[in-house]
């Protein structure tokens, strides 16, 4: 049976999720005349909506009105031509989702391998970029500022494929050689080649989950086997990453008489240690004696954040300003923060003054939204969270599902994945996620 139109939109929307356009991440306009032309056929079941889906339309209802709202506060056009038609894509993709699983046979019974093959083409896509941006850019990340949003937004889509790769190797058994596992093996080197340490944590915990299912399964070979292929193919990554990254820099070096750091090769342990401590380090912002680095910096921008919230009007305080108005309203207290603070960056360029901020998911959330924005988010979580946890699935499957969505919700700390439709798709209830555990209740997981 071929693909319909309705089977490709969420594989092809996935797909595309982080392709920039002239430095704006516009490819879901295109989905907008497919939204629009079947918007009723899907969405015909209305009465028949659960409490989450009732929810869910009143949250991405909320927000839509608040890019509206957002729009007029600041006086910017380009909210309403950029966020109206997203958050109506992301309400007409979550209903299609609900609607092919019950009423097409294709997609429902193929749907852990649509999700698979659409995210690994993603992360094939991503390499291209990567490759186009070592050749062109002598490096792999400067792609973000025209070609592709940001790694710490990009590797959320991990979580797509990780799950599935979960879900199809105990189907397999555990079988050493598959095409999942060489797509895990392929997900690591992109980790390392765009030195990704959310895509590091997405592979940690999925390792974790995955050595513990294998231990209870006692399946002790396949448990030595696992983690042999992991090590090595980490350390394997990381020396062909380093070693690409660092001829690029040779040759700019003998072009332009640029020198730069060198990469260094990195190992599973090394990285961790690093991850796990750099933790504690932001603690460093309250010792006046020391430098800050960039985890010192997402700290402050937090205290920007409650300073501003703290300052703000009742209505404000409940409502917010607006969607996508804080990177300018928070700009008067955030220069106070800069002033005091810019003696003890090691980075400087990294925390200055700006007519436009670009502020983590979480600190936008409760200055554009306030707090009922930031309380349906965290609600919505929590019912993503509760249909893992009354399901009839193992404990250690549901305590996976359940660390992937809170790192997905970490991801709001550490970026602005908001402006990835796949990834709002993720936390909401009876959405992408929750569809995974839907695949698997007659199975017996």
């Amino acid at each position: 049976m071929l693909l319909s139109y309705l089977n490709l939109f969420i594989p092809l929307l996935l797909i595309c999720s982080s392709l920039k356009f002239y430095g704006y991440a516009y490819s879901f306009i295109f989905f907008l005349p497919w939204s629009i032309r079947n918007f009723k056929k899907v969405f015909i079941d209305i009465k028949n909506q659960t409490f989450s889906n009732k929810l869910v339309t009143i949250y991405l209802g909320f927000l839509l009105i608040q890019s509206f709202l957002g729009g007029l506060f600041v006086k910017d056009i380009r909210i309403l031509f950029f966020w109206i038609p997203f958050f109506f894509i992301c309400f007409y993709a979550y209903y299609l989702n609900i609607y092919n699983l019950k009423n097409n046979t294709f997609y429902r019974k193929n749907f852990l391998e649509i999700i698979f093959l659409s995210s690994l083409t993603y992360f094939f896509l991503y390499l291209l970029f990567n490759i186009f941006s070592l050749l062109y850019y002598k490096n792999t990340y400067q792609i973000q500022d025209f070609l592709w949003v940001g790694s710490s937004t990009a590797f959320s889509i991990s979580a797509y494929l990780l799950t599935v790769i979960y879900i199809k190797l105990k189907e397999i058994n555990y079988r050493i050689f598959s095409k999942y596992n060489f797509a895990f093996i392929f997900l690591i080197f992109m980790c390392e080649l765009n030195d990704s340490r959310l895509g590091k944590l997405y592979i940690f915990t999925f390792t974790i989950f995955l050595l513990i299912e294998i231990s209870l399964k006692k399946k002790f070979l396949n448990l030595v086997l696992f983690s042999l292929i992991i090590i090595i193919s980490y350390s394997t990554s990381s020396y062909i990453s380093t070693n690409l990254k660092n001829n690029a820099l040779e040759k700019l070096r003998e072009v332009k008489g640029i020198t730069i750091k060198p990469h260094i090769q990195k190992t599973l342990v090394k990285d961790f240690e690093k991850s796990f401590f750099s933790i504690f380090s932001t603690r460093d912002i309250f010792n006046e004696n020391k430098k800050l680095d960039g985890d010192n910096v997402r700290v402050l921008e937090v205290l920007v954040t409650k300073e501003k919230f703290v300052n703000s009007s009742l209505k404000e305080k409940f409502l917010g300003t607006g969607w996508y108005t804080s990177r300018i309203t928070i700009n008067n207290v955030r220069n106070i923060f800069i002033d005091k603070y810019k003696s003890r960056l090691s980075r400087p360029e990294s925390f200055q003054k700006s007519s436009v901020t670009q502020l983590q998911g979480f600190n936008a959330i409760i200055l554009d939204t306030g707090l009922v924005g930031i309380i349906l988010t965290i609600v919505l979580y929590f019912l993503c969270i509760k249909n893992f946890l009354i399901s009839k699935l193992s404990i250690t499957h549901k305590a996976f599902y359940i660390a992937m969505l809170l790192i997905n919700f970490f991801c709001l700390f550490i970026g602005y994945p908001l402006i990835n439709i796949l990834y709002i798709l993720f936390y909401l209830p009876e959405g992408l996620l929750n569809s995974f555990q839907y695949q698997l209740k007659s199975k017996d997981i």
